[in-house]
């Protein structure tokens, strides 16, 4: 798991409140992006934390490809990040073929921009888009390697 706002990290290991010794879980306190670097971020505001240029606080960014994970599963929700965390994880995405669900932001270019970036760069992919909430403001793409759909 990956969380880059603190306060949010201590919520989620409070909320956790089990021994994590005793599970395969790490919890990393930085941000994913297309490459490494540090970045403005905007702390502190709950679900909205976010990069943004008006902040005057940086967090590290690194990719995922940096990481050395192998990945099954891959939920990204960064308020505007996603398509740049699935650049940073291209090649371990095309590698371990996880399963991503992710939301994306409906701006002026977001709407086309990371669907069409998926369809472009996964192969043997199937997609799916979903508004999970009142006027598409919880807008999901599951993206789903083929050979890890269900046979009927």
């Amino acid at each position: 798991m990956i969380e880059p706002d603190y306060e949010n990290l201590d919520i989620l290991l409070e909320n956790m409140n089990v021994d994590m010794n005793n599970f395969n879980i790490s919890v990393l306190p930085f941000a994913l992006g297309e490459k490494n670097q540090k970045k403005k971020f905007y702390y502190n505001i709950d679900y909205c934390s976010q990069f943004s240029s008006i902040s005057n606080k940086y967090i590290r960014v690194k990719k995922l490809d940096d990481l050395n994970v192998k990945p099954t599963f891959i939920k990204i929700h960064t308020e505007g990040n996603e398509n740049n965390i699935i650049k940073g994880g291209l090649k371990t995405i095309k590698k371990y073929r996880p399963i991503i669900v992710t939301t994306w932001k409906k701006k002026k270019k977001g709407l086309w921009k990371l669907p069409l970036y998926l369809i472009n760069n996964l192969n043997e992919y199937i997609f799916y888009f979903r508004l999970h909430s009142w006027y598409g403001t919880g807008a999901v793409i599951y993206s789903i390697p083929k050979e890890r759909m269900l046979k009927w």
